[in-house]
């Protein structure tokens, strides 16, 4: 049952008004409705600030907790949801939902700091691209992605700064949601034993490698041809029959 009120609320309970009501939850996508999960602290969290994956990692993090709220401006809140959730149309959440869904990754231009981890320094990648070098990095926790393709990661102990100059174009933790690649990559090889060409549009196509085990990458063409692969032989830029979208399983299309 929902129940109004004059401050732009809605509050979720069961019929008979004692219990809150759990919303089932998406673990991959989180929500952008504007709900509030609650109570929106828990004991002995209150609000700091941070991207949306940056409250979700805080989420992870925090024994006890199993949700996030964050805020247009960064403020993060985390709790353990035992009340329920509302909508609050007067003060939306920008994202929020459990700490195991994707958050997208950031483009407000932060860096994370440093720069480069030990041992690491620039190379040239999607957004995807970067991240998937930061997740495949022992002891790396960041990327910072820049709009001409320069892919920086790190352990990011020292912060982050915003670089007026110098923005990125993409950055975050490196479990955030980052687009998918469109810049004509194939992953390799084509197809997976077992699978071949199929139809889709570019978020069927990457449905489909979800939804296919052992698959982590897929290549989507103009014309809708659907390509689903482990990606065990790298990629490759194919000039004359380029991919219109690609990427890992986890990315976010367009």
């Amino acid at each position: 049952m929902a129940m109004n009120n004059n401050n732009g609320v809605v509050k979720f309970t069961e019929s008979q008004g004692d219990i809150i009501e759990k919303k089932e939850v998406d673990k991959f996508s989180c929500d952008r409705s504007g709900q509030w999960y609650l109570p929106l602290n828990m004991p002995g969290q209150g609000k700091t600030m941070a991207s949306p994956e940056g409250c979700r990692q805080r989420c992870v993090n925090t024994p006890g907790c199993n949700f996030f709220n964050n805020f247009p401006k960064g403020g993060c809140h985390i709790t353990a949801g035992e009340d329920g959730w509302i909508y609050h149309s007067t003060n939306p959440t920008r994202v929020s939902g459990s700490k195991y869904c994707r958050a997208d990754c950031d483009r407000s231009g932060r860096w994370y700091l440093p720069l480069n981890m030990p041992g690491q320094g620039k190379t040239m990648a999607s957004p995807e691209g970067c991240r998937q070098r930061c997740l495949n990095t022992p002891g790396c926790n960041f990327f910072n992605n820049f709009p001409k393709g320069g892919c920086h990661i790190t352990t990011g102990e020292d912060g982050f700064i915003y670089n007026s100059r110098n923005p990125t174009r993409v950055s975050d933790g490196k479990y955030c949601r980052a687009d998918c690649d469109r810049s004509g990559r194939r992953y390799l090889p084509l197809n997976m034993p077992g699978q071949g060409k199929t139809m889709a549009s570019p978020e069927g196509c990457r449905q489909r490698c979800v939804n296919t085990p052992g698959c982590n990458f897929f290549n989507n063409f103009p014309r809708g041809g659907c390509h689903i692969t482990a990606g065990e032989d790298g990629f490759i830029y194919n000039s004359r029959n380029p991919t219109r979208e690609s990427g890992s399983k986890y990315c976010r299309t367009d």
